[in-house]
Parts: C-alpha cells; sequence; structure tokens
C-alpha cells in the first residue's frame, strides 16, 4: 500500500485538487442559484407592490367618483324642492 502510494503520489495529489475544485464549483453554481432566486423573490415582491398600489388607486377614484355623484345627486334634489 505504501508503494502504491508513494508511486502515485502526483496522480492522488492531482485527484484530490480535482476534487476540491469540482467542490468550490458546485457551491459557487448554489450560491448562484441562490442569488437567482433571491432576485427574482424580489421582482416578484416590486411587482405586487406596483400592482397594489394601483388596484388602490383604481379603488379610491372609484370612491371618489361615488362621492362626486352623491353630491350631484343631494345638489339637484336640493333644487328641485
Amino acid at each position: 500500500m505504501v508503494e502504491f502510494i508513494s508511486e502515485n503520489v502526483g496522480l492522488i495529489i492531482t485527484f484530490i485538487i480535482t476534487v476540491i475544485f469540482v467542490f468550490l464549483a458546485v457551491i459557487t453554481i448554489k450560491g448562484a442559484e441562490d442569488k437567482n432566486i433571491i432576485l427574482k423573490q424580489k421582482e416578484a415582491d416590486v411587482r405586487e407592490q406596483a400592482l397594489t398600489a394601483e388596484i388602490k388607486k383604481k379603488a379610491d377614484a372609484e370612491k371618489d367618483a361615488d362621492q362626486q355623484i352623491h353630491q350631484l345627486i343631494i345638489i339637484i334634489l336640493m333644487r328641485n324642492k
């Protein structure tokens, strides 16, 4: 066994370095995937906030329009008295 190791030290070191590089590559890819997931979540959050703001704006506009209609009805009713 010692003979095998001493004869193949270069191959063993190369193998170990290769394993380390593969491990580092996997960690790097995983980190990039995690960052991509976080970025997509942030984009979804921004879209959700924009849609929520748009819905609120439309609801407020409808509420204002309803109030104006009610005020006009009251004015018309008051004039007809």
